[in-house]
């Protein structure tokens, strides 16, 4: 509800735009989880969308009734994913997963082949 609420906030539709496999992140200046999220989506070739905090602040507070939040707040595929640990658990499993898949494929079509 949060991730299609602030779309809708933002102006940003989502039929008009491709957003499979896109990470949104709502950020604050300043914030070093922040800017380590927006290197981690740099890093893996994320396709990414940032949006700061500053612009969403009252949509924020409106919806979650709250007054502290935890920057970023990470989103893929319209799914929270959570914070910075939580994005770096979830991003380094798809890549071990990727990694394993990758290894099982070689040891099933080339002969000799041992990871």
């Amino acid at each position: 509800m949060l991730f299609k609420y602030l779309i809708g906030v933002c102006g940003l539709s989502v039929p008009a735009r491709d957003r499979s496999n896109e990470v949104i992140i709502i950020t604050r200046d300043g914030c070093g989880y922040s800017e380590a999220m927006r290197e981690m989506c740099k890093d893996r070739k994320l396709k990414c969308l940032d949006l700061n905090e500053d612009t969403l602040k009252a949509d924020i507070k409106a919806i979650t009734s709250k007054k502290f939040y935890t920057y970023p707040m990470v989103f893929e595929d319209g799914e929270f994913i959570g914070g910075y640990n939580e994005a770096e658990k979830h991003f380094r499993k798809r890549t071990e997963t990727l990694s394993e898949e990758v290894n099982q494929l070689f040891k099933a079509n080339f002969t000799g082949y041992d990871s």
